[in-house]
């Protein structure tokens, strides 16, 4: 959710033809469904590839009418993009600061040059958010299992 963010999302959808991205703030569902009894709406988006980084930014930090602490920026513990195409999607959690991308096929060059395959130095760098920057091993079996590059 930054500027550098918002042009590799554009590129990606540009590389698989979408002509938007679908964007989607993924809570509990009792935050979920409180959201939308209190605003009438879920928060979710479909974001035009044609905007700036700045009005980007500016769609995460738009808030409810009288609700300014309720903008997507500040709220978003765990957020979903996607693909209309269906080609890929990232999920990312704030807490674990990650984003996982699944998509299905390699893509080479600059559209993902930020992006790594899970190894020691994705986890080195999720380290930083557990106490004394150690990932606890269940976590880290969890994420081999569901998310490690199938060609590993």
């Amino acid at each position: 959710m930054s500027e550098e963010g918002w042009e590799m999302l554009k590129s990606l959808a540009h590389h698989h033809h979408d002509d938007f991205i679908l964007m989607a703030v993924l809570e509990h569902s009792d935050d979920m469904n409180r959201f939308y009894e209190t605003f009438g709406y879920f928060n979710w988006l479909k974001i035009p590839l044609h905007i700036t980084a700045d009005e980007y930014l500016s769609i995460l930090t738009d808030y409810p009418k009288h609700s300014k602490n309720d903008c997507i920026l500040n709220i978003a513990s765990r957020v979903v993009w996607a693909s209309p195409s269906l080609k890929w999607a990232i999920y990312g959690e704030r807490d674990f600061e990650i984003c996982i991308l699944g998509i299905d096929q390699e893509i080479a060059g600059k559209t993902l040059e930020s992006w790594r395959l899970l190894d020691d130095h994705v986890l080195d760098w999720i380290s930083v958010v557990f106490p004394n920057q150690i990932v606890p091993d269940e976590f880290q079996k969890k994420l081999a299992a569901h998310y490690k590059y199938k060609g590993q």
